[in-house]
Formats: structure tokens, C-alpha cells, sequence
């Protein structure tokens, strides 16, 4: 397990001859100010890579004194051992700041499936099975790395884009765990 730590993308100041490698979330990123979600953590927000302009969601958790730590590595940990998974929205870095965690995920353009489903009210068969195949596929991965994500329901399902309800994909690894075993019993998913 602590390899896996080491493994993680985690910033820090180093110096490399005489620059500075970005080490803080602003160093890197701009936030828009639109507001994604708000949890009982923190917040989910649009951010802007200052390079590229490419625009990500950011995990803003605020540092308060009864934020327990462990809990937010474990869900940096989690999205690591996700990392790859096309139905799985993908944590791109993140940075440990004085005041907060900064989480940078890829951004999924068309909002929560329940966002989706209370817009249009229903679904049509074809786009319900493209959903629960793109689901299926995100659980069977889960599931065989030993994973349980112990908090599917509809506001932690993406849409990737706003004029269509699949693909999906699945976030929101906070309480996510390792199973004992080498699979996961299906009702703790």
C-alpha cells in the first residue's frame, strides 16, 4: 500500500537547475468560477488549464479540522487503481495545498444522468441499455480489481456530452473500498 502512494502524482516544490516546477494548483490552473456541485466536503468546479486552456473539474476540498486525511488519499488512491477505464471519469493530478486538496479530473460536458433524466423525463430503450452497458462494463472492471464503489446512484454518473445521455461515466470515489476478498459482493456496490 505504501507503494502505491509513492505511485501517485503528487506535486511538490523540486528545483531543476534554476526554474521552479509548478508545485501549487494555482501555479497551474484558473478557476472559471462555475460551480459543478457542492458535497458535504467541498466543491466540484471548472478550472482552466493556464497552458493549454483545456478546461477540467476540480475537487476543491477545504482543509477543516474535521476532515479526515486518510479519507482523501483514499479516494486519490482509488482513482489511481482506475486509472485507464473509459467509463471511469480519470483523475489527471492532484495537489496537496496549506488550505485544501485540489482534485483534477477530466470534465464530462453533460451533466448528472439524474440532471439528464429530470430535463427529458424518460429515456429511450436504446439509450437505457447503452447506459447500463457503459455501467455494466465500469462495475465488471471495479469488481475484478477488487474495488467496491459503494455510492452508485444517479448524480455520480456523467454524462459525457450535453446533447446526448451516453456515453457515461462513473465518479465520486470517496467511498469507495478494497473488498478482502479478490471480488466484491454485488450489494456493497
Amino acid at each position: 500500500q505504501e507503494e502505491a502512494r509513492e505511485g501517485r502524482r503528487r506535486r511538490k516544490k523540486k528545483r531543476s537547475g534554476s526554474t521552479l516546477v509548478a508545485s501549487h494548483f494555482l501555479d497551474l490552473y484558473k478557476l472559471t468560477g462555475e460551480v459543478l456541485g457542492r458535497g458535504s466536503c467541498g466543491s466540484v468546479q471548472v478550472c482552466r488549464s493556464i497552458y493549454t486552456s483545456e478546461e477540467y473539474a476540480v475537487k476543491i476540498i477545504a482543509k477543516e479540522p474535521n476532515l479526515c486525511r486518510s479519507k482523501v488519499f483514499n479516494e486519490i488512491e482509488m482513482m489511481h487503481f482506475c486509472q485507464g477505464h473509459n467509463v471511469i471519469i480519470q483523475l489527471i493530478e492532484y495537489f496537496e495545498e496549506d488550505d485544501a486538496f485540489y482534485l483534477v479530473f477530466e470534465k464530462a460536458n453533460g451533466g448528472t444522468l439524474l440532471s439528464r433524466l429530470r430535463k427529458n423525463f424518460r429515456f429511450t430503450e436504446q439509450e437505457a441499455s447503452m447506459i447500463m452497458r457503459d455501467l455494466s462494463s465500469a462495475l465488471d472492471f471495479l469488481h475484478q480489481k477488487g474495488i467496491a464503489h459503494r455510492d452508485i446512484k444517479l448524480e455520480n454518473i456523467l454524462c459525457v456530452y450535453p446533447d446526448q445521455v451516453y456515453p457515461v461515466k462513473i465518479c465520486d470515489f470517496d467511498l469507495a473500498s478494497e473488498s478482502e476478498a479478490s471480488g466484491c459482493d454485488s450489494a456493497t456496490t
